[in-house]
């Protein structure tokens, strides 16, 4: 086929590689913002506007995009990597660029950078250091907007039973920064949209609060920033950068375990801003109880304010999702297809988004229109990932009793009935606590499938696990065990 609109093309396999996690966002605004494309007969020519921009493309992002290109299009294209002379306005946002790697400390080379870390964790404070600078927060930028996905915002995050509770606080906390819930701490699974809340957040308060100095920043920048700064002797432009800030949100926090320099600063700034009445918001894949590789007065801190979870969507939020996708693509879907992706789709929002993509990407090369796209074609589109997604497991509440009743030697009757003898009483706390913790199920739903149980038993049961595992280290054991054995 002949290839058309080379640089759509382009632009719908960076939006694919974004969707699946393979490249970020941000990285895509601020690096490959000025790639040019041209078609040259056979080959597909990729101009950057620098060497630095080719390089990092080819090192990191270049196999992946070939793989991505080779699935949309049936010809073989041979793809070429050229520098090219940028024009006048090309070269003033290199110039951005170029500042922002060199003021903002962004440097990929993280995995050697972070090995380097344990050899300097005890370096001086930098009292001598030749990087003196007035305490005069003028020096820093604050609110860096072009940081954050512009479609990230409250009012394109679709609310439903998996998230209602988080975004309730995450709005309270935007509205009103330091007053409530500091720090408030959002966990959940990859892909389920904690980055899209915390950027709401930060999308908010600079639109809102203008005057209020904003850190927005995922936590592996956060260490690439601090090995440099005790590398470069520039601790004082690093801690007056966070400690001067009005609002710090932290993404993926989970990535400072093991990190014990990083981990000993981040507990300093936290200090200092909380007692300051400065708000706080992290995120994690897990809750801080399962910090385990974070230092127990640091997993403290993080229990202070709202904890908060972001669980799976049920269908009809899948459904909303999708259709809310559909309307900022502009573009319209029968209503079947829909259907079929929320349905075929459970594993996270960012995989529902991708499906859409990719099905949007296929029409454009094919020339199909969106609305003719129908499940049997859709499976055709998707063979590969639904394959992957489909392998994500969902937990019943029935395979948390029957495996409970297994472990503990009771049966699924006495763990529904009512009777309250000590095994049994403690098999059923267990598996509502389980039900609660892997589940998607409302805690009214749960208690239905518990003879009829109410939310309030449901809770209760829950606390009293949580409890209790941090008195008794073989129930923790027995629960970790229940919980791989139900997930895997």
């Amino acid at each position: 086929m002949e290839l058309k609109n080379e640089e759509k093309l382009f632009n719908d396999i960076l939006n694919y590689m974004v969707s699946k996690n393979i490249l970020d966002d941000f990285t895509c605004k601020v690096w490959f913002n000025n790639i040019r494309i041209e078609k040259n007969d056979n080959e597909l020519l990729v101009l950057f506007p620098s060497i630095i921009t080719k390089d990092k493309f080819e090192k990191e992002y270049f196999d992946e995009f070939n793989k991505v290109l080779k699935e949309l299009i049936d010809e073989q294209v041979k793809i070429k990597l050229v520098v090219k002379e940028s024009s006048k306005e090309e070269k003033e946002s290199l110039t951005l660029e170029n500042k922002f790697y060199n003021e903002n400390f962004y440097i990929r080379n993280s995995d050697n950078l972070i090995e380097k870390e344990k050899n300097i964790k005890n370096l001086d404070n930098n009292k001598d250091s030749h990087y003196k600078k007035e305490e005069n927060d003028s020096l820093i930028n604050y609110n860096q907007a072009f940081h954050l996905n512009p479609r990230y915002t409250f009012d394109n995050f679709i609310i439903g039973n998996n998230n209602k509770f988080c975004a309730a606080a995450a709005i309270r906390v935007a509205k009103f920064p330091g007053q409530n819930f500091n720090p408030l701490f959002i966990y959940g699974s990859v892909g389920l949209g904690k980055t899209h809340i915390l950027q709401a957040i930060a999308h908010y308060i600079l639109k809102n609060f203008s005057e209020m100095k904003v850190v927005y920043i995922p936590v592996d920048q956060f260490v690439n920033e601090f090995i440099y700064s005790l590398q470069n002797k520039q601790m004082e432009y690093f801690r007056l950068k966070y400690r001067k800030a009005d609002i710090l949100l932290l993404d993926d926090i989970q990535f400072l375990e093991k990190k014990d320099a990083s981990m000993e600063e981040f507990f300093h700034t936290f200090n200092i801003l909380h007692q300051a009445g400065k708000q706080m918001v992290f995120t994690c894949d897990r809750p801080p109880k399962d910090l385990k590789d974070f230092e127990e007065r640091v997993r403290n801190r993080m229990e202070w304010g709202l904890t908060v979870k972001i669980g799976y969507p049920d269908f009809e939020t899948r459904v909303a999702i999708l259709n809310k996708k559909a309307e900022i693509e502009g573009r319209k879907f029968n209503k079947e297809l829909i259907h079929y992706i929320a349905k075929n789709v459970v594993s996270s929002i960012r995989d529902l988004e991708s499906a859409l993509i990719k099905i949007i990407a296929y029409c454009d090369i094919f020339n199909f229109d969106t609305f003719e796209i129908l499940p049997d074609k859709a499976l055709e589109i998707l063979k590969d990932q639904l394959k992957y997604v489909d392998e994500k497991k969902v937990i019943l509440v029935e395979d948390i009793i029957r495996k409970v009743a297994e472990t503990f030697k009771v049966s699924t009757v006495d763990i529904k009935s009512k009777k309250r003898n000590q095994s049994i009483a403690l098999a059923r706390n267990v598996a509502m606590y389980l039900a609660r913790e892997l589940t998607n199920f409302s805690t009214t739903e749960i208690g239905l499938s518990f003879g009829g149980k109410d939310h309030s038993t449901i809770l209760h049961a829950f606390s009293k696990i949580e409890s209790m595992m941090k008195q008794d280290d073989v129930l923790r054991i027995t629960l970790e065990s229940l919980k791989k054995e139900l997930t895997n």
